[in-house]
């Protein structure tokens, strides 16, 4: 069996940028900030209260493409994406997935 995620690589201490948490509510996407040495992240989703459908809290992509409401891959409440290359890390975007809802990301980085 492979190790881990967290077993495989270094945890990016907070007080060096190495967790955020980022509020997707807007109608714009977001990406990540990615601290020095970022290699990989985890990704936590953390939905609204009021969603319709607590499986679909964002939209994500991972080749940097637009993005609008409603769209992407979907994550839902408590979810989460690991990504383990700096191209997924600078190529993630996330947008709410419905219109007027205040969903959060929570994010821990890895070293590379």
């Amino acid at each position: 069996m492979p190790p881990l995620f967290y077993n495989r690589w270094d945890p990016i201490l907070a007080a060096d940028g190495g967790y955020a948490v980022i509020a997707v509510s807007g109608a714009s996407a977001i990406g990540l900030t990615i601290p020095n040495g970022a290699g990989a992240c985890r990704i936590q989703v953390f939905g609204d209260i009021s969603n319709t459908d607590s499986t679909k809290a964002i939209g994500f992509t991972l080749d940097g493409s637009a993005i609008t409401t409603g769209t992407g891959q979907v994550l839902g409440d408590l979810d989460f994406i690991e990504l383990t290359t700096a191209v997924q890390l600078q190529n993630f975007k996330a947008i709410r997935y419905e219109s007027d809802k205040i969903n959060e990301i929570r994010v821990q980085y890895f070293l590379a």
